[in-house]
């Protein structure tokens, strides 16, 4: 996936391990995911949950087939 970032900031590639419901006092349930994704600036590895609306489906392109 790609997680879209707040004020402008450049899409990071993630990896999404879990999702889950989020209730609302109004309105439908809002759907989050459990990305994990890596933090180049310190080397780490964190894990957040993302609302389903920042997430874009990385496109693939399956293997030539021999």
């Amino acid at each position: 996936m790609w997680v879209l970032g707040a004020f402008n900031a450049a899409p990071r590639p993630g990896l999404v391990i879990a999702w889950r419901q989020v209730a609302q006092l109004a309105g439908p349930s809002l759907w989050q995911a459990m990305v994990v994704h890596v933090d180049d600036r310190y080397g780490t590895t964190q894990a957040e949950w993302v609302f389903a609306n920042y997430l874009v489906p990385v496109k693939s392109k399956p293997p030539a087939i021999p």
